[in-house]
This record gives structure tokens, C-alpha cells and sequence, in this order.
């Protein structure tokens, strides 16, 4: 449990399960080398391919909708208030401040 726990730590992008599995079928292969070699070049070579929680594959896609945001925003009016990340920002300060407020 403990050695799942600390490699999902490190391989956000797998889930236990697939840890699991992985330290299952190394410790059957430990006396093998090339079979325990091979397994843990797939696991690090599958490990780096897709990761849905690691935020600089999204990076492009996250600079252009911003510099998109920020064209619209020089326009007024073309951003209604509701859709305005500052505007948001400040809605929500206020309504964390309000939420404060202890009312007798």
C-alpha cells in the first residue's frame, strides 16, 4: 500500500490500480533482468505520454485564449461583465467578504 501510495505521488497521470499492477507484475519478473528492465522502460515511456493533470500540455491553448481576453477587453462592451475574469474576481472578493459578516 505504501509503495503504491508513494509512486501515485509521483505519476499523477497513473492510477493506483495500474501502479498496482506494475509493482505486482516487477516483483514476478525480479528475476529476470531484461523482463523487469523492459517493464519499467514501458511503464516510464507510457507514463510520459498523456498526463490530463499536467497543465503545460494545455499551455498554448491557455496563452491564446488569454491574449483573445485580453483583445476583447480593449473593446467596450464586447466582454459582458458576467464573463469578465477580473469582474468575477472582484464578484467573488465581495461575496467571500459578505459571506464574513456575522448578522445577529
Amino acid at each position: 500500500e505504501e509503495l503504491v501510495g508513494n509512486f501515485s505521488e509521483i505519476f499523477l497521470n497513473r492510477s493506483p490500480m495500474e501502479i498496482f499492477e506494475f509493482i505486482t507484475q516487477l516483483i514476478k519478473s525480479s528475476s529476470n533482468y531484461s523482463e523487469f528492465k523492459s517493464l519499467v522502460r514501458v511503464f516510464l515511456v507510457e507514463s510520459r505520454k498523456y498526463s490530463p493533470k499536467d497543465l503545460s500540455m494545455f499551455q498554448l491553448e491557455l496563452e491564446e485564449v488569454k491574449k483573445i481576453i485580453e483583445e476583447k477587453k480593449k473593446i467596450p462592451g464586447l466582454i459582458p461583465p458576467t464573463q469578465d475574469p477580473d469582474v468575477l474576481k472582484d464578484i467573488n472578493n465581495l461575496t467571500n467578504f459578505i459571506s464574513n459578516f456575522v448578522f445577529k
